[in-house]
C-alpha cells in the first residue's frame, strides 16, 4: 500500500487512488526497462533526487 497516494475518487463503496511519485519510481527502477529511462529521469527531477543512491534507497 502507497501512503502517500493521493485519492482520486471515493465512494461509500469504492475509493481509487494513484500512485504517488516516489512510489512509481520505485517500480520503474525495479522493472530496469529501457523505455522507462526518460520516466525515471522526470520522478527524480520531481522528487528533487540528485544522486542514484537516493533513488535506490526509494
Amino acid at each position: 500500500m502507497d501512503a502517500r497516494a493521493q485519492t482520486l475518487y471515493e465512494s461509500p463503496y469504492l475509493t481509487a487512488t494513484g500512485a504517488s511519485a516516489s512510489h512509481l519510481l520505485a517500480m520503474k527502477l525495479r522493472s530496469a526497462r529501457e523505455r522507462d529511462r526518460e520516466d525515471v529521469a522526470v520522478l527524480c527531477e520531481h522528487l528533487e533526487l540528485t544522486r542514484p543512491e537516493e533513488a535506490i534507497r526509494i
